[in-house]
């Protein structure tokens, strides 16, 4: 009897075949996932950059709209004499970039519409208070006294 007729033999070529196999289709699944990109709202790929980015500039709003509110504040009472317009323009440019960029995931379209909602409260809050600095509704407190 030839060794190639054992059934042993037989089984145990089978069986590295089967090996080599699974080992093919494991090596043929990790490339696949390698190259599957996360998708976004709608089913648009995002790449993971993107998210970190995103997830960056919604910090970065949240971030200038406190320092914003504070300087307002101060504006307000007459620390500051000037309104703080290059923030506020950097937060415009950040939430027109935000507003634009896909959202990739539910839970970073929900931090998005929550930080939309209080940019555009803190929005018409400040431009009120400017109308009424200007109109006289609201005295300075602080600050060099004119008319003297």
């Amino acid at each position: 009897m030839a060794p190639e007729d054992d059934f042993w033999t037989r089984k145990r070529k089978e069986e590295e075949a089967e090996e080599r196999e699974r080992e093919l289709e494991k090596e043929r699944e990790e490339r696949e996932g390698a190259k599957r990109q996360k998708l976004g709202f709608f089913g648009q790929p995002v790449a993971e950059e993107t998210t970190g980015q995103f997830d960056d500039l919604l910090h970065e709003a949240t971030v200038l709209i406190e320092q914003l509110n504070h300087l307002y504040n101060q504006f307000k009472t007459g620390l500051l004499m000037l309104p703080p317009t290059e923030k506020r323009s950097r937060l415009n440019h950040i939430m027109k970039m935000l507003t634009q960029a896909a959202k990739p995931t539910p839970a970073t379209r929900f931090k998005f519409g929550s930080i939309q909602a209080s940019y555009e409260a803190h929005c018409a809050r400040w431009d009120k208070l400017l109308q009424d600095l200007e109109s006289g509704k609201i005295k300075r407190t602080a600050g060099p006294k004119r008319g003297r």
